[in-house]
């Protein structure tokens, strides 16, 4: 741990370990805890400031907005709610507003997460939640309202002391930006001992309009607008052991690593799913033989007729994916279910991939309806059913919900790219395809690419993929610890005796 970024607690305990060595800095620590008593600890406990790093802590002087932009782990959420009970014990915050990208995520993440609002807050001022009003109330009368970005006009009328705007960049694309403004209208009021404040968080996210406008602002008026940047690995001493260590092999170097580990805001060129150049770069001619076939579909979301995605796709001997053909257009139920049974047969595929987003179980009616007098059975395939060898006369279906958002589709995606796991066939026209993966970002237009998501869904049926959620509630899962360890009963000695006092050999800590 680079020592300036450390907290107090850890600068103290690391020039203890310099002099006296680690086991003989343990016994001094030990016997400097069992002095002390519950009261005592809980105090230390409570004093947040003793335990975060420098950029946990909130700006010197006045401010509008406070912002956290940084990678996953960073111990964000653990800094803001600390901030927030801080100013409501203090009596400089009275009514707060809360909002992740729903309101089911904010009450997960601020109200009842291990690092939410309850959790952080002192024993003696701890806040209790009515799920009827979505609200929670401290001891001394201040409160907390649960909105959603979803329903920006649900965000004004009130006069927030402080509002707490959570994960920006998973915040819907179609109101985040009149849901802010919602915000800033909400948070006018000057005056006050501690005026209106805006404190945020979140992962970089490319081309992100929202964080671009907050990067932006923070540039023209830094005394008012401050941001803090910062990567997963500064808070690596309060995290699961070996959770970074398995991060880094997992994604160090691919564009979801800068991101979400580096906490690298982006530029426009590289906001995309895919460059160019890795396309390229893994880009291998027809294998001989294939393992496994699969046609994936993405019907049309519209009824105005949005394109359906349609792909052709392959495993190979040497496990790798191929992107053998594209056939994604604007069409008819009965054409796309029928060319998704041709093509089927043609590559004599073991399963077609089905979003169902879209129809239900409609879709697969399409299928079933387009077989006609040809002697062929759809047989839906269970969720962990495999599926079999090519049989001429089933059609074997593996229907797919997409519960995440697309922009989480893709940059799961777009990590199997850069990591070589996913090839172009040399020959095959799949400039269409490319473009889309080399073009779309989230939150810059509404269009749904309809052959990402079928690229997704086949990918993730030949390799096995799934989308992985980073744990939030690890962030500070070393200072909880040692939190535990130090609310242990013991009696005596003053409190200052913890961090001042004698080691034994002339020097204090």
């Amino acid at each position: 741990m680079v020592m300036s970024e450390a907290s107090p607690i850890d600068r103290m305990i690391a020039d203890l370990i310099a002099e006296v060595g680690p086991e003989h800095a343990r016994a001094v620590l030990e016997e400097r805890i069992a002095t002390c008593t519950v009261v005592e600890l809980a105090a230390l406990l409570e004093n947040w400031r003793l335990w975060a790093r420098p950029k946990q802590l909130p700006p010197v002087g006045e401010w509008m907005s406070w912002g956290f932009l940084g990678g996953r782990g960073m111990g964000k959420t653990w800094s803001v709610s600390r901030f927030v009970n801080e100013e409501v014990a203090a009596g400089r915050a009275r009514l707060i507003g809360l909002a992740a990208q729903d309101e089911a995520n904010s009450v997960a993440l601020q109200v009842n997460g291990e690092n939410g609002l309850i959790a952080t807050a002192p024993r003696h001022n701890k806040p209790v939640y009515h799920p009827s009003k979505l609200e929670l109330e401290w001891p001394n009368g201040a409160t907390a309202s649960v909105r959603t970005p979803e329903v920006p006009g649900k965000i004004r009328g009130p006069e927030y002391d402080i509002f707490w705007a959570c994960e920006l960049q998973s915040w819907p694309a179609a109101t985040m930006l009149e849901a802010w403004d919602m915000i800033e209208f909400s948070t006018r009021v000057a005056g006050r001992e501690s005026p209106s404040r805006i404190v945020w968080d979140c992962t970089p996210k490319r081309g992100h309009p929202i964080l671009l406008a907050r990067l932006k602002e923070a540039e023209e008026s830094p005394e008012l607008h401050r941001i803090v940047r910062g990567t997963m690995r500064e808070n690596a001493g309060n995290l699961s052991r070996g959770f970074v260590a398995k991060m880094e092999r997992k994604y160090a170097g691919t564009t979801r690593g800068r991101e979400e580990l580096d906490g690298e805001m982006l530029e426009d060129e590289a906001a995309a799913t895919v460059a160019q150049t890795v396309i390229d770069r893994y880009r291998r001619p027809m294998p001989a033989r294939f393992r496994r076939r699969v046609v994936s579909v993405d019907p049309s979301e519209s009824a105005r007729g949005d394109a359906v995605g349609i792909l052709r796709l392959g495993l190979g001997d040497d496990e790798q994916a191929y992107v053998v053909a594209n056939h994604s257009a604007k069409m008819s139920a009965s054409t796309w279910g029928a060319l998704a049974i041709d093509f089927y047969m043609l590559d004599m595929c073991d399963c077609m991939v089905l979003e169902r987003n879209a129809g239900g179980d409609m879709v697969v009616e399409t299928v079933r309806a387009q077989i006609g007098k040809r002697d062929i059975l759809v047989v839906v395939l269970g969720k962990d059913d495999r599926a079999p060898p090519h049989n001429p006369r089933i059609i074997y279906v593996r229907e797919v919900y997409a519960r995440e958002s697309k922009a989480v589709r893709a940059s799961a995606i777009g990590t199997s790219y850069e990591q070589g796991m996913i090839s172009h066939v040399v020959g095959a026209d799949l400039s269409s395809l490319e473009t889309t993966l080399t073009t779309w970002v989230q939150g810059t237009t509404r269009r749904s690419p309809g052959d990402l998501d079928a690229l997704v869904h086949g990918v993730v049926e030949l390799l096995g993929l799934a989308t992985e959620r980073v744990d939030h509630s690890k962030g500070v899962s070393g200072i909880m610890t040692a939190q535990r360890e130090l609310m242990k009963p013991s009696h005596g000695a003053p409190l200052t005796s913890l961090l001042v006092g004698r080691t034994g050999r002339g020097r204090t800590v």
